[in-house]
């Protein structure tokens, strides 16, 4: 009970892709009505037969709908090839999921964002000038490569192939998760990579200026760094060639 206001707990299926926080008082079944659009663009009927327990939803008391992401305008929601390059520059929210059907959600001010989409490659980028915040939700059936420029912040969770090549220059914030054969790396500027929840069995990881990387590998293990950039390794790889010049590392804090 929040003042005069009963605090429920629901929640709701697979039908939804993002999650929203519902607050509303007594007349709480006005907030969204069954045809309302969710912020990524799936629509929401909230109907007590799609309550299944997945994602919490929780009546806290103004009338009003928050997306997860808040974004100064509604989502935008268009289709794509499957292409399996991803060229991204300037500065963007990215998450990229598998999907068999291959569309580009854009939480922002949708103007700002230029994309242009062909059958081997997808480039997206900002059009100035631009300001605040851009969050995207790329649904691709499967990502081979991902070149960044610019200052983003990426996460894949859930990275599935033979190979998967990533290039960043500037100050990027990647995370990525998944089961590969090979990944190759390669980092310039002050570029973040966690890579500790994607195994893969071969790594090769080039990291310059002050970037930093962690790798989980198996069988073998190449570094090529400089300037005071640092290589993190789990996995215990059979095999460790490191390359290094100025006060660039590399090192395991595995037990």
């Amino acid at each position: 009970m929040v003042g005069n206001v009963p605090v429920k707990a629901c929640s709701f299926g697979p039908a939804a892709t993002a999650s929203w926080a519902l607050q509303g008082g007594p007349t709480a079944a006005k907030i969204l009505s069954p045809s309302a659009p969710s912020p990524l663009g799936t629509t929401l009927a909230l109907a007590p037969a799609m309550f299944t327990p997945s994602l919490t939803l929780v009546f806290l008391g103004t009338l009003s709908a928050v997306p997860l992401f808040e974004s100064p305008a509604p989502a935008a929601v268009r289709s794509l090839p499957a292409a399996p390059r991803l060229e991204i520059s300037g500065a963007f929210s990215i998450e990229v999921r598998p999907s068999p059907t291959p569309r580009l959600t854009i939480l922002g001010p949708v103007e700002q964002v230029r994309v242009d989409a062909r059958a081997d490659r997808i480039q997206i980028g900002r059009v100035e000038p631009s300001s605040g915040p851009i969050h995207l939700l790329i649904e691709l059936p499967a990502v081979e490569s991902l070149s960044l420029s610019g200052a983003h912040t990426v996460n894949i969770p859930s990275l599935l192939g033979a190979h998967f090549q990533l290039t960043a220059s500037g100050a990027s914030q990647i995370t990525l998760g998944g089961k590969v054969t090979e990944l190759s790396a390669h980092l310039t500027g002050a570029v973040s990579l966690n890579a500790h929840n994607l195994e893969a069995q071969r790594v090769e990881v080039g990291a310059h200026g002050s970037s930093q990387a962690k790798v989980n590998v198996r069988e073998r293990l190449g570094v090529d760094a400089s300037g005071v950039s640092h290589v993190d390794y789990q996995g215990r790889p059979k095999q460790v060639v490191p390359k290094l010049s100025g006060l660039a590392s590399v090192g395991t804090t595995e037990v």
